[in-house]
């Protein structure tokens, strides 16, 4: 399903143009304001298990399968404690099981970080009323 998203995403001309908009409007607010403000780093991750850094959701995926599919140990998850909405001291009760069903995608590719969860249902109700 992910897969048809890409797809339809990398053909559809009304995405682009909005992705286009946002661009300039984003270039634009950068300009007008310097923030100071560190963002967390959503990008990579580190094992919960053995503490190997740098691993963006892929990786630690793919590492987590390969390296520790045995272990049974509660852990926090990196990825949800890096996210607006996580917490940093949640432990998973089957960290392989969660990694594998929760994070199979990026969320860069259909989270906004900067809306609130009120603006995000706005957001996206209107826009799925305008595909009809």
């Amino acid at each position: 399903m992910l897969s048809k998203l890409k797809q339809h995403n990398a053909s559809c001309r009304n995405l682009q143009e909005k992705l286009d908009q946002g661009a300039v409007a984003a270039a634009a607010r950068n300009q007008s304001t310097i923030s100071t403000v560190k963002a967390p780093n959503r990008q990579t991750f580190r094992c919960p298990y053995c503490g190997l850094q740098n691993l963006d959701t892929h990786g630690l995926l793919k590492h987590c399968n390969v390296n520790h599919q045995s272990h049974k140990g509660q852990v926090v998850c990196p990825i949800c404690a890096s996210m607006p909405w996580g917490n940093s001291k949640q432990k998973s009760g089957n960290f392989i099981y969660h990694l594998n069903f929760r994070h199979r995608f990026e969320y860069d590719f259909v989270v906004d970080y900067e809306l609130d969860d009120a603006s995000a249902l706005e957001k996206a109700l209107k826009e799925s009323l305008e595909e009809q």
